[in-house]
């Protein structure tokens, strides 16, 4: 319980209270949109059909917010929901490997540090701020020796600090240290399995709620009340906790009993507390509006919520179609791993990843991106290679810039 009232309390601290971070994201996604013929020529065609599908029926949904909202702090929630749904558009950003190169390569030497001493003493040393790095442990394989172990144990690193207290960044960078023994081991991995690997990342979601959700299964299926979800939660250890299942059974039994299932809430609103309230109401300070509770850290869920089954399947698209066009589009066999990594992250955005358009997001967004870049895909081993070496190499960003990878035309 203590881990969701600090978020509870840190999504207050990091949107609501920071209009400066909240004009920022707006000036960046407005650039996004005056130059996306220049970033991603290509945004139009059918690779980006669900991104744009999607992008749409967010646009409907924010205008049905301004609509529905009636008072400072659902339409305060509204510019957040906004902000937070319109995070695909960093497909866009990230679609060149020019532009991805400088402005990755500009955060390992230089941005990491002004988060550092932003965060640091507020978080912690947590993924909230070096996420951008699990991009280059999934790549740490291409690297020179010396540096790929570095990586590595910098990986290692973010998948044990505190993980008797933080389970999420453990799995988050031990997936993508195996991703990156995929990678290493990729020319003795048959397409097959490769293949058959995409599949089981997006089964795991399966898994996820058959075996980390059960206790929103038993008070669905009437095997369990909610008191004593809570009153076994307790008798748990930190690691068996499964403080998920309550949200999950809120957003669900809101959603069929206010009828937004379909359509969605908007972004303006959230889901009703009933059963999740006693993960929050400890704390008396803690106030909600219309007794709803406006995201929380499951992705998925929070899509649910805002643009119902409809965007739900809209924005799960954009991961499918961007694993497929990886591992069944592209030249070498470097990204089609990547795709498959792609294919676990939806399963995970059931458990975690929040939407925000932060740097938290960086590392995810990018990673589709590159999957659904032609540039990319058209890109051999060895030019991949050269193109992750300069995240951290001047020598090799020249070299790149030189090979004149990027400009390829159609």
């Amino acid at each position: 319980m203590a881990i969701c009232h600090a978020n509870v309390c840190m999504e207050e601290d990091m949107y609501f209270g920071n209009w400066l971070m909240f004009s920022v994201q707006i000036a960046v996604i407005t650039i996004i949109y005056m130059y996306r013929n220049v970033l991603c020529p290509k945004y139009l065609t059918e690779d980006y059909k669900y991104v744009n599908l999607y992008l749409r029926w967010t646009y409907i949904l924010s205008v049905i917010g301004f609509v529905v909202a009636d008072n400072y702090i659902e339409y305060r929630q509204l510019f957040v929901g906004i902000v937070s749904l319109l995070v695909p558009v960093l497909c866009w950003l990230f679609c060149r490997p020019t532009i991805s190169l400088n402005l990755l390569s500009t955060w390992y030497k230089y941005a990491w540090l002004p988060f550092l001493f932003l965060f640091y003493f507020k978080l912690g040393f947590t993924q909230f701020y070096m996420q951008p790095i699990l991009v280059l442990v999934c790549l740490f394989p291409l690297f020179p020796k010396k540096t790929a172990m570095m990586i590595l144990l910098l990986g290692v690193l973010l998948a044990t600090k505190d993980i008797e207290e933080e389970r999420a960044p453990f799995i988050k960078a031990t997936v993508a240290i195996l991703t990156g023994i995929a990678i290493y081991i990729r020319n003795v991995l048959p397409t097959k399995i490769i293949r058959i690997g995409r599949v089981f990342c997006f089964f795991c979601s399966v898994i996820v709620f058959v075996f980390v959700f059960g206790d929103a299964y038993d008070v669905f299926a009437g095997k369990a009340d909610v008191e004593e979800v809570v009153h076994s939660n307790k008798e748990r250890d930190v690691v068996e906790k499964d403080t998920r299942s309550l949200l999950y059974i809120d957003v669900v039994t809101s959603a069929i009993d206010n009828e937004y299932l379909i359509w969605g809430r908007t972004p303006a609103r959230g889901f009703d507390i009933t059963y999740s309230g006693v993960l929050f109401w400890f704390d008396k300070t803690i106030s909600y509006n219309k007794n709803e509770r406006h995201k929380n850290e499951m992705v998925l869920s929070n899509i649910l919520t805002w643009e119902g089954l409809v965007g739900l399947l809209l924005f799960s698209l954009i991961y499918m179609r961007g694993s497929y066009l990886a591992v069944y589009r592209s030249n070498n066999k470097i990204i089609p791993i990547l795709g498959c990594f792609i294919a676990w992250r939806w399963s995970w955005g059931w458990v975690e990843d929040v939407n925000n358009f932060l740097i938290t997001d960086v590392d995810l967004w990018a990673l589709i991106a590159i999957c659904y870049s032609s540039y990319f895909r058209r890109m051999s081993d060895g030019e991949f290679i050269v193109w992750a070496n300069g995240l951290l190499s001047k020598k090799h960003r020249q070299l790149f810039q030189r090979l004149k990878i990027e400009e390829r035309n159609d």
